[in-house]
């Protein structure tokens, strides 16, 4: 199953393919939901429109360290450093981050050199 995102920065749709163990995870988050079609939901059962800052509140309460700060697009960082970890080919990380050449990829090796030491 695929997630076709189609409001980008570069104004391309970007397709995401996703795993059956997410598309599962997303159907029992759906469940319970009433006639919601939106997956992530307010307390009052609509949609959150201002997911970034929505995530800046809820990891600024999480946060035992005040000093420091956690976008929600270090996730994205934190997704391609884990997945060249695991042996994820590089040119199959940079087509899951929509990046159009695996050169802008590259500077996340640099961090893999960092973690290692």
């Amino acid at each position: 199953m695929t997630c076709t995102l189609i409001k980008t920065k570069t104004r391309s749709p970007r397709e995401i393919n996703l795993s059956e163990r997410v598309v599962h995870d997303l159907k029992r988050l759906h469940q319970g939901r009433g006639k919601s079609k939106y997956v992530f939901i307010s307390p009052l059962g609509e949609r959150y429109t201002n997911v970034s800052g929505r995530f800046r509140i809820l990891t600024s309460k999480a946060m035992l360290d005040k000093g420091r700060h956690f976008r929600c697009h270090d996730l994205r960082h934190t997704h391609a450093i884990r997945a060249l970890q695991s042996g994820a080919f590089i040119y199959d990380v940079a087509r899951a981050l929509g990046h159009s050449s695996v050169k802008t990829t590259e500077v996340y090796t640099a961090w893999l050199t960092r973690i290692a030491r």
